[in-house]
């Protein structure tokens, strides 16, 4: 046998998966917040991005702040506060429908103990999984305005060791690279779900589904 490449070893059984919100389960809700100031504003959409993640991102997503002190500091800074138009607890909720794979990820909670970890306002994340059915298919949600834990800090992904099953046996979902990186760090297995899709297949062979 060649010493200098051994066999290589098949990946642990999946015990526990785990999935981002954004951009896996739901389509991001920041960038439909962005749009639609930029709708209503003479601020660019790099403008924006800039001032929310300078100022806003940290305290936002840990639940520091709450939606009115966004609200106003991002139409403070867009110049369009006091302009009628959708509460900021109600902006991204009608937006905020499963992507078009909720099938599969479905039929992956049938498999395996499934969670939600994601960077997000429980105010909008929870309202969009009841309304599609879905809240009774995930155990825990870790919603960041709750827990005050934001990735990619790795607190943050520490949360996937506390599931009751060692961390090499959880799968987890990302759309960011970087959490990716620093769940690996703890010893987690992850997939990077990419746009053009090829993630599904990945965690379907890793969860057995197909075969």
């Amino acid at each position: 046998m060649d010493a200098e490449h051994p066999p290589s070893r098949p990946a642990p059984h999946v015990e526990y998966l785990v999935l981002d919100a954004g951009g896996v389960i739901f389509p991001s809700a920041m960038p439909q917040v962005v749009a639609e100031l930029v709708a209503r504003s003479g601020r660019s959409e790099d403008q924006l991005w800039r001032f929310f993640n300078t100022h806003l991102h940290q305290a936002f997503w840990s639940g520091r702040i709450g939606l009115g002190e966004f609200w106003t500091a991002m139409t403070d800074f867009a110049g369009t506060a006091g302009m009628p138009g959708r509460s900021p607890a109600a902006l991204p909720v009608p937006v905020l429908t499963p992507l078009s794979h909720i099938a599969a990820i479905c039929e992956w909670t049938t498999r395996v103990p499934t969670g939600i970890l994601s960077n997000q306002r429980a105010e909008w994340l929870l309202p969009a999984l009841d309304r599609a059915g879905l809240t009774a298919r995930f155990d825990p949600i870790l919603i960041s305005s709750r827990t005050g834990l934001v990735k990619p800090d790795p607190t943050a992904l520490a949360q996937l060791t506390g599931l009751g099953v060692p961390p090499e046996a959880v799968l987890y979902v990302d759309d960011r690279a970087g959490a990716c990186d620093a769940a690996r760090a703890l010893g987690v297995a992850t997939v990077v779900a990419d746009p053009a899709g090829l993630w599904l297949e990945a965690v379907a062979a890793r969860l057995g589904v197909g075969r």
